[in-house]
């Protein structure tokens, strides 16, 4: 019978057999700590590399920002006064030096109303229409309940218009508060007008329009005069009728001028309606009766101005007036002048006409050294990494961990040795790093520990004398045979050819711009120039897809073809929807007298569309423009030649980009300034293309090949270190599944032998037991016998 004595270790035999076995397995575990040991070993190799891989990746990063010619070639712009304007320049502006005075800012147009004496002062029910350089901008319906000023301020403002609208308190007299209106756009012609038609309340003005003065009239029209004057300034009004006839059957020119220096002409139509509205200028309008004017009839209206911010155009003198020169007066509508300094940014901060300000665009050297002696730091990095672990520090007696490592000894090797490259076949100054301060020590030799040092000064005399040659020493670069063919980049895909043959380029389409052409109208001059009036100024246009606003073209004569294109030309470059997809408009001259407007798409390829959208009546037969698409760009085709066989590649607008997996010109990227005329003399075969590999770009070829995460070495070692520590934990866990097996039995044993111990104590004290009382059965025994 079992005495469940097995689980208590030494009940029985005094023997601690449970540490007893911890004991023994302890010692036959020393294999086991072995395997541990050495899967820490490789942990921590583990370690060492993913940190190594970090530094790589932090190279990488250097290099990335000096891979192409262009990321050396960038434009900084410095200013004599930064107080009256800024600039920024495009990273390939030319450099130069210009003089601007800024003598004028743009503003915008600000006006004021009458005077109420309370902010919930009722208007009147009706509408209020508001405009924005002959735009109407804003309807508000004002009802009864909801007429107030305040009310009708907040109407604008919710709106969320291209106006603004505050009612502030003056604080003098019996009527104290007006409401301001503010355009959000700045320049000349962005005049604030306001046309209300209200009943029943105190109404809505801003300045005010005088009655028709006649001066000299024959005929019988009866001219009234009305509207809102939001002119800059108080001005008095003269009419002239130029071309006389009957109202609502001839049509009827009128020139008028101010005392501001305002002119222009208003037209009524053949089909003029008797009391119809015409406006003049800054919100005047008249009206004219049934009845004839006759030509020398003439009349003077006084308006005077609501204006508190005059709307004007930023006035700039560009050039310098020493020796006597004449600079250059230009206007802008509003404060940045993208296109006065080729390549850059002009925003216009403060006017003072006495002060000329230097603007000076010139190669960013400074960035180029930083970029440079970043990649230096970033290479140190790794070459201080390699010196920590691959050597053995005697002091503390311990190798590095990588030391001995084979692959990160090939690693070293490799990154010390590529920058000894020598460039050859380039016609450069330079053809080593150490030309250009870039490797060497004070001394003129490589740091001993294989850390690089840059001589900022000789790098920088180098990128001063010569920026090509630096630029072909340490970057990707290529030279075309032909110049229409731009080299412009090139990837790891592609196999730098140097001074051996290079790859032919074959163009089949030269890029194009999208077009609009409109049909044959009379050419503007001088003596018939061409009126725009209500009827012919306004339209919209689609620019790459996009929509603009409703563009309104100033009224009055156009003596030219080209004057018309110019201000097509501005209205389209300036309309925010359109976010600066530009065209350029041309008059072209079709002989005899006639002509036809041509707008074209600034930008290139099969995304360049221009569309003529909705237009007044009459701009087809004034202007020639229809509703309808033009001609849509059409992307650059071609492909390369490499030794005779055909490599395809894929256009975008004027680059043209090798594409077949596997070529050798995957990636290589030209630009093609062809047009189909030129291609069309030329044919298709455009030279070739050589391409060399700077001592940055080949390091920055073989560091991004180690890191590229399904081939690279770091990859590769990682995952054979990371098999190796796997390998260690199956023997680990293996091993350790057999001792516990044999810890099992060694327990077993301990419990079978405690077992037979306590039966054998039984059996002890049982027969102990017998033999105790075996004396007392024998003495009884034989005193039987002796009687």
């Amino acid at each position: 019978m079992s005495l469940g004595l097995n689980s208590i270790s030494g009940l029985i035999s005094g023997i601690d057999s449970q540490s007893l076995v911890d004991q023994i397995i302890q010692v036959e575990r020393r294999p086991v700590y072995l395997l541990e040991a050495r899967k820490a070993q490789e942990q921590l190799r583990l370690a060492s590399y993913e940190a190594l891989q970090g530094a790589f990746e932090g190279l990488k990063n250097a290099l990335d920002v000096l891979r192409r010619p262009q990321d050396y070639r960038t434009t900084v712009a410095m200013v004599s006064n930064a107080q009256i304007l800024s600039v920024t320049a495009d990273r390939d502006a030319p450099a130069g030096t210009y003089t601007l005075t800024v003598n004028q800012l743009a503003q915008s147009h600000q006006a004021v109303s009458q005077g109420y004496a309370d902010p919930e002062t009722e208007l009147g029910t009706g509408t209020v229409k508001i405009s924005l350089g002959g735009s109407e901008v804003l309807s508000v319906e004002l009802t009864e309940g909801d007429n107030t000023l305040q009310a009708l301020a907040d109407a604008i403002n919710e709106a969320g218009a291209e106006v603004t609208a505050s009612v502030v308190n003056t604080g003098s007299g019996a009527t104290p508060y007006q409401l301001i209106l503010a355009g959000s756009e700045t320049g000349a012609d962005q005049l604030v007008t306001v046309s209300s038609d209200l009943t029943g309340g105190a109404g809505l003005a801003f300045g005010s329009v005088g009655a028709v003065v006649v001066g000299t009239q024959a005929g019988s029209s009866a001219v009234a005069s009305g509207g809102h004057y939001t002119g800059n300034a108080d001005a008095t009004f003269s009419f002239d009728v130029t071309t006389g006839g009957t109202i609502g059957t001839d049509e009827i020119v009128i020139a008028w001028s101010n005392d501001q220096g305002d002119s222009g002409e208003i037209v009524l139509p053949a089909d003029y309606a008797a009391g119809e509205a015409v406006g003049v200028f800054g919100g005047l309008v008249l009206d004219f009766g049934a009845g004839d004017l006759q030509a020398g009839d003439n009349w003077t209206v006084a308006a005077a101005s609501g204006t508190i911010q005059a709307a004007q155009d930023a006035l700039v003198s560009f050039g310098s007036s020493d020796g006597g020169a004449t600079p250059v007066q230009v206007s802008s509508a509003d404060n940045t002048l993208t296109d006065l300094i080729p390549g850059a940014s002009v925003s216009l901060l403060k006017a003072d006409g006495d002060e000329p300000v230097t603007i000076t665009l010139r190669q960013d050297a400074a960035g180029v050294k930083s970029r440079i002696t970043s990649f230096a730091t970033a290479y140190n990095a790794v070459i201080g990494f390699f010196n920590q672990q691959m050597t053995y520090n005697a002091d503390a007696g311990a190798a590095g961990l990588l030391m001995g490592d084979p692959i990160a000894l090939r690693l070293d090797t490799s990154l010390r040795n590529a920058l000894l490259t020598r460039i050859e076949g380039l016609d450069t100054e330079f053809s080593l790093l150490s030309q250009i301060g870039i490797g060497t020590a004070s001394g003129g030799s490589f740091n001993a520990d294989g850390t690089l040092s840059v001589d900022e000064d000789q790098l920088m005399d180098a990128i001063a004398e010569d920026l090509d040659s630096v630029v072909a020493l340490l970057s990707i670069t290529g030279r075309s045979s032909d110049a229409d063919i731009v080299f412009l980049n090139a990837g790891n895909h592609v196999a730098p050819t140097g001074a051996a043959a290079g790859y032919e380029v074959r163009i089949t389409q030269a890029a194009t711009r999208g077009v609009a052409t409109g049909a044959s109208i009379a050419e503007p001059t001088a003596g018939s120039p061409l009126l725009v009036g209500e009827s012919n100024r306004n339209f919209k246009v689609k620019i790459n897809g996009v929509e603009s606003a409703t563009l309104t073209l100033a009224t009055g004569s156009y003596e030219s073809g080209a004057d018309l294109a110019a201000a097509m030309q501005q209205l389209i470059n300036n309309d925010e929807d359109l976010g600066g997809r530009g065209v350029i408009a041309q008059w072209v001259d079709d002989a005899g007298g006639q002509g036809h407007l041509v707008l074209t798409s600034k930008t290139w390829g099969g995304t360049s569309k221009v569309e003529i959208m909705d237009v007044d009546d009459s701009i087809y037969a004034d202007l020639g423009l229809t509703v309808g698409s033009g001609i849509d760009g059409k992307d650059v085709e071609g492909h390369f030649l490499v030794d005779g066989e055909m490599e395809t590649a894929t256009g975008s607008g004027r680059i043209l980009t090798g594409d077949q997996e596997g070529g050798a010109t995957r990636s290589l990227s030209l630009e093609v300034r062809l047009t189909e005329a030129s291609l069309a003399a030329q044919g298709e075969s455009q030279g070739s293309v050589q391409v060399w590999s700077g001592v940055l770009d080949q390091l920055r070829r073989d560091v991004e090949n180690y890191l590229d995460s399904a081939d690279g070495i770091f990859a590769r070692r990682a995952q054979g270190i990371q098999n190796g520590i796997d390998d260690y934990d199956q023997q680990i866990e293996a091993m350790d599944a057999r001792l516990e097996k044999r810890r099992e039995r060694y327990l077993a044993e301990f419990s079978r032998m405690e077992t037979l111990l306590a039966e054998m104590n039984s059996t002890s004290r049982t027969l102990s037991s017998m033999l105790d009382s075996l004396p007392a059965y024998q003495i009884s025994y034989g005193g039987s016998t002796g009687r």
